[in-house]
């Protein structure tokens, strides 16, 4: 479930400096850090970005482009 997976990531950056209901708008990404700047206008750097924010995500739109392609999977999931 998402929930979990957002827990155990905060979970594991321990004292770091973690940003959360942030909306990124820009990613620059270089060889040793990458660039954010936010909606709300935060600029900073970071040594690791991670977009944990579903299908459409927007991090991942940012640094690869496009849309996913369908691969001709399907999976149905749920929780309960």
């Amino acid at each position: 479930h998402r929930a979990d997976l957002h827990a155990a990531l905060l979970e594991a950056c321990g004292d770091l400096d973690v940003r959360l209901d942030a909306s990124v708008d820009s990613i620059d990404v270089g060889p040793r850090v990458s660039h954010v700047h936010t909606t709300d206008g935060r600029d900073a750097e970071y040594d690791l970005v991670v977009g944990a924010d579903g299908i459409r995500s927007r991090v991942r739109e940012l640094v690869l482009g496009g849309e996913p392609i369908y691969s001709g999977y399907t999976c149905w999931r749920f929780a309960v």
